[in-house]
């Protein structure tokens, strides 16, 4: 797998040591007919590896067929997250909103996945008590009171 700039076994770790690319398909297509040529691009992280000459339908199959898994595989990885009409499959990085599909940007799909803020704490109707970051004053007998 030679490059004109770099090696490809070299641009292959790169993509597979990338946290946002590290699930990207990789069919390498070479004229090398070296079997270690090939075994080594597979340990770089190819996928699928095609020498040429090849028959063009042969070369659409593999890209199908290299697709339909990760796409599966991503699909297995995360459900999508979902609230109302809208939801955002973090693993394609796709936004559907009543019906409509669109492309969610990385920082937008990091921002979804970052954990929600905790929640304020409340006092406990059951020990009466306030956390230590909770007002100075407890609040009267009407705070207590449940709606009839």
């Amino acid at each position: 797998m030679f490059l004109r700039d770099q090696s490809g076994f070299a641009v292959c770790r790169a993509i597979r040591e990338n946290p946002d690319a590290k699930d990207v398909p990789i069919l390498v297509v070479t004229r090398s007919t070296s079997d270690l040529d090939r075994i080594l691009a597979l340990e770089a992280g190819a996928d699928d590896v095609v020498v040429r000459p090849f028959f063009p339908r042969e070369l659409a199959l593999r890209v199908r067929a290299l697709l339909r898994r990760t796409e599966g595989e991503r699909a297995r990885a995360e459900p999508p997250l979902a609230h109302g009409p809208i939801a955002l499959d973090t693993g394609r990085r796709s936004v559907h909103a009543d019906g409509e599909a669109g492309r969610a940007d990385r920082d937008r799909v990091r921002a979804a996945r970052a954990p929600a803020p905790r929640a304020p704490r409340m006092c406990s109707p059951a020990t009466r008590s306030w956390p230590s970051s909770g007002p100075k004053d407890p609040p009267g007998p009407r705070a207590w009171s449940t709606p009839t």
